[in-house]
């Protein structure tokens, strides 16, 4: 079924020395975690990761685990950037995460393996739509 949804997409790293997640919307935007602010297109997050200590992770996740993933971990109504704004967390819903999502020298490979993904996804999507 060409609707059918392999995977949600979701981005994480490191931007102006916080942890911060997207996930994909479709159409070329990626929600931020962050809810004031507007959505980043893939060139805004390529950009953002060319920044010497700015690693970002691209990585396909279970369909309809996207928003959880990717910008949103504990389920709470603050998004996981807002939470960790300072004088507005919460203690009881506080994200636990320590230290870089990930570890040097593997975000290439998996940025390269997740772009792979993505683009099996597409060729599959298109293989099925022509016949």
């Amino acid at each position: 079924d060409v609707n059918t949804k392999e995977c949600d997409l979701i981005v994480k790293g490191v931007v102006g020395g916080q942890q911060r997640g997207w996930v994909y919307l479709g159409g070329d935007q990626f929600d931020p975690d962050i809810a004031a602010e507007a959505a980043w297109s893939r060139a805004d997050l390529e950009n953002a990761a060319s920044v010497p200590g700015q690693p970002l992770t691209f990585t396909c996740v279970p369909p309809g685990s996207g928003v959880r993933m990717g910008i949103n971990r504990d389920r709470d109504p603050d998004l996981d950037g807002d939470d960790s704004t300072p004088g507005r967390v919460n203690p009881a819903t506080r994200d636990c995460r320590v230290g870089p999502m990930t570890p040097e020298g593997t975000t290439s490979t998996l940025l390269l393996l997740a772009l792979l993904g993505f683009i099996r996804i597409r060729s599959r999507r298109r293989a099925q739509a022509r016949g």
